[in-house]
């Protein structure tokens, strides 16, 4: 990724999810406030983190409902991210992802630029299905849920055209608009536009549209060879392949040994997450396969774990969660990773 000196870095990079859509997710209900959610981010760029993630929801999915009695907050993304850059200098400010499907992209594209001009060129736009279908049945019944990637297809055109260009006219099927002048562009350029998934068809959005790819639950040899089919096509298509950055998401579980570590991520909500992806995102996978995949033990069987991704060609670290019943646990883990994993990766 580039620096906002324009300079390419040379280490891998490492992001922190915050909780602003996490509550009933990942943490129970009423895990962090709106004081401590930006605290948090806050203290990622003093402990040396290169960026910081949000993701996006509107509504629970039935599984969270049925399993705690209080609603989760959630806290829409791009307008957390803008409080968040009132109160830091350096540190990226990411989406990992934003629902295309739901959201629109006139509104989008205009909250994106905004955001990137007022944070002096800082965002990274994730975007993605999202791992819900009951979500979009709920925010949008008018479309039958067959319709979602032809959807996002769609709607990431139309975002990347009111952001690349001057005066746009859209005409597609579920997106029209007519002579639209987008302004202020984002002032980065290329703005960056990154695409979650591991399908195939996610590695293909990347290449048209993405500048970063985000997949999730995969381990060093498959990361291998997706980032080889992804280079493959990206030479097909005659893009740069080193202006596509490999960012995948990762669970961090660290503690005093890794059986510790393991446990503490199975007593977690983000436990019952990773149960209920296995019907979509993370469908056929058991729950020692994503063990295995993400970067749990001590800070020296992390370190060694992120060794082999580096190797595999991630250079992005992106949106780590850390399992946590309590905000305190969660804050105690994030700084034993600042200081005893990120200094064997800076030069």
């Amino acid at each position: 990724m580039k620096g906002l000196d324009g300079l390419m870095s040379s280490h891998p990079r490492f992001g922190l999810a915050i909780p602003n859509c996490r509550e009933g997710l990942y943490y129970p209900p009423s895990f962090a406030g709106p004081r401590a959610m930006l605290d948090t981010g806050i203290m990622a760029e003093e402990l040396g983190y290169d960026s910081v993630w949000v993701n996006d929801h509107f509504t629970a999915p039935k599984y969270v409902e049925n399993m705690w009695r209080e609603a989760p907050n959630f806290y829409d993304p791009l307008i957390t991210l803008a409080a968040l850059a009132t109160a830091t200098q350096r540190i990226r400010l990411g989406v990992a992802v934003v629902v295309m499907p739901i959201r629109e992209p006139l509104v989008l594209a205009k909250q994106a630029s905004t955001l990137d001009a007022l944070s002096n060129g800082r965002l990274i736009l994730g975007t993605g299905l999202g791992a819900y279908k009951e979500e979009f049945e709920a925010t949008v019944p008018s479309i039958n849920t067959t319709e979602r990637p032809g959807l996002l297809d769609e709607r990431l055109a139309a975002l990347v055209q009111l952001l690349v260009g001057s005066k746009t006219t859209f005409n597609g099927r579920y997106t029209k608009f007519v002579d639209v002048e987008l302004h202020p562009k984002p002032v980065q350029d290329p703005f960056p536009v990154y695409i979650g998934g591991n399908a195939e068809k996610a590695i293909e959005r990347v290449v048209k549209f993405g500048s970063g790819w985000i997949p999730v639950g995969l381990g060093p040899t498959e990361i291998e060879e997706k980032v080889r089919e992804l280079r493959r096509k990206a030479s097909l298509a005659n893009r740069e392949q080193s202006s596509i950055e490999i960012a995948p998401q990762f669970t961090v579980s660290i503690a005093g040994s890794y059986e510790k570590a393991v446990n503490t991520y199975k007593s977690s909500a983000h436990y019952k997450h990773f149960l209920s992806l296995q019907t979509s995102t993370l469908r056929g996978r058991s729950i020692d396969n994503a063990i295995s995949k993400n970067l749990m033990g001590t800070p020296e069987d992390i370190i060694k774990s992120i060794e082999k991704f580096v190797e595999a060609g991630v250079e992005h670290f992106t949106a780590m969660i850390f399992p946590a019943r309590r905000l305190e646990e969660y804050i105690r883990s994030v700084k034993i990773f600042a200081k005893e994993v990120i200094p064997s990766f800076r030069s």
